[in-house]
């Protein structure tokens, strides 16, 4: 059940994040958003790429308007065939701490992707595995020693 659950928010998330790699093409966007006094998240989206920002800052002192982050990576470095371009970096900068994940919107497109066939895939091959050692189709009862045309657990019929 859980699977399936997972399967539906897949491939319902799946179009959005097309639609932001398309909008990340067209209009590159920032947006910031303090969630505590002591921590705020920037998230560019740019040619095709994501980048996270967390900013955690030891007092509440720097607030959303004291405190602007510039834009700290480039998506077109390592842009080169056979260079993936993920980037996690944290580091210190006199009491500020700052986090940097930046990846490509195809990744978790492809993430998506896989969870949402899971389920389509997930029956047939349980079935086939399931034939080929010998065990119920239904309830995987080992059927080897059976001599009925039933399954003994379940009642399932079988060849």
């Amino acid at each position: 059940m859980v699977v399936k659950i997972i399967a539906v928010f897949a491939l319902v998330a799946l179009p959005l994040n097309l639609s932001m790699w398309h909008r990340s093409h067209n209009a590159p966007t920032m947006h910031r958003w303090d969630m505590t006094l002591y921590q705020s998240t920037t998230v560019y989206i740019r040619e095709g790429m994501c980048g996270v920002h967390i900013l955690s800052m030891p007092t509440k002192v720097a607030s959303k308007s004291e405190f602007e982050t510039p834009l700290g990576w480039d998506p077109l470095v390592g842009r080169s065939p056979g260079v993936f371009p993920f980037f996690l970096t944290s580091s210190t900068m006199g009491p500020y701490r700052n986090t940097w994940i930046v990846f490509p919107f195809w990744f978790p497109a492809a993430v998506l992707s896989f969870f949402g066939i899971l389920p389509i895939v997930r029956g047939p091959v349980r079935q086939y595995l399931r034939k080929r050692r010998g065990l119920c189709l239904e309830c995987g009862y080992d059927l080897r020693g059976t001599h009925g045309k039933r399954c003994s657990e379940c009642g399932t019929h079988f060849r």
